[in-house]
């Protein structure tokens, strides 16, 4: 018997095919992420080479730039002062000239400009290449006020002590009115009926500058034992100071009361030391003392009455 061979083409299971294109599309999805992954970490490996470069050149470049001549302290600008003297806050900030500006301690420097007693703010900056700006607001003086022998301070309009009255201070603010009658003890147990007191005084000094009367005149404002205010001003009309009561506010109307009264006194050739606008009894009259032009040591022997309308 003769076995005979028959040659056939093999063609695959349909499920063989669909199992061998699984798995090479598996391989070959694993080989996209291997490059990607890889990829990736070339690209990580790059940015970290080029951020090591910048670090070092950056460290480089601040330690040149700290320790350059070209970067040293040259001026020192200060903006925004009045009262406190440029030599003062400079001192007071630390800066010195000849310092690196890479290295100063903006935000110290500014602790230390606010430590003057005029400051109320402070800011520093850095100006390329060599100069250093301060900007600061001050507190702005309106009175001197007496709490006690020898002890006074300016006050702001708010009625802020906030500093002492010292020879070292400008001649403008030496010269502001001088608030008295508040006293020592009543400031430091009594605060609230002090500032209640001063707000008062602040308001008379206020009213009198909004009323035209000259400012140079007024130098004192006094706070009476009964509630009420006196000041002391020098009419530059006349030889001798007048102590003018004026009330317990609102005060205003006085004080254009005191106009009138002083232009009448004018054209009568007279001159007055005291002057009262205040009559609860008969608020239309003024009293005046009258100053004899030949004798002002003689003015506290008579007394007029001048109407006030």
């Amino acid at each position: 018997m003769t076995d005979s061979l028959r040659s056939e083409s093999f063609v695959p299971e349909r499920g063989a095919l669909s199992r061998r294109a699984q798995v090479q599309e598996r391989e070959s999805q694993r080989d996209d992420r291997i490059k990607a992954i890889a990829f990736a970490a070339l690209r990580v490996l790059g940015a970290c080479a080029l951020s090591a470069l910048i670090g070092v050149g950056l460290v480089q470049g601040y330690q040149s730039a700290t320790h350059s001549r070209f970067f040293s302290v040259r001026d020192v600008r200060v903006r925004g002062s009045l009262h406190a003297t440029t030599q003062e806050l400079t001192a007071r900030s630390g800066l010195l000239p000849g310092q690196n500006l890479f290295r100063v301690d903006l935000a110290a420097a500014a602790r230390g400009v606010e430590s003057s007693p005029w400051v109320i703010s402070a800011s520093v900056s850095r100006q390329l290449p060599s100069s250093i700006d301060i900007e600061l607001r001050e507190h702005v003086p309106v009175a001197r006020v007496q709490l006690g022998l020898g002890n006074n301070y300016f006050s702001d309009d708010a009625g802020k002590l906030f500093k002492r009255v010292t020879d070292d201070d400008d001649l403008p603010a030496r010269s502001l009115p001088l608030v008295t009658g508040l006293e020592r003890a009543d400031w430091d147990s009594h605060r609230d009926d002090a500032l209640t007191q001063l707000s008062l005084a602040l308001q008379l000094v206020s009213d009198w500058h909004e009323a035209g009367l000259p400012s140079e005149e007024l130098s004192e404002v006094r706070a009476d034992k009964d509630g009420a205010f006196s000041v002391i001003a020098k009419p530059s009309s006349q030889v001798v100071a007048q102590e003018i009561r004026v009330g317990k506010g609102p005060f205003a109307a006085n004080l254009h009361r005191l106009i009138r009264v002083r232009t009448e006194l004018s054209h009568r050739g007279a001159q007055a030391s005291h002057i009262d606008l205040d009559n609860p009894a008969r608020p239309d009259e003024v009293a005046a003392q009258i100053v004899r032009n030949d004798d002002p040591s003689t003015a506290r022997n008579k007394a007029a009455t001048a109407r006030g309308e």
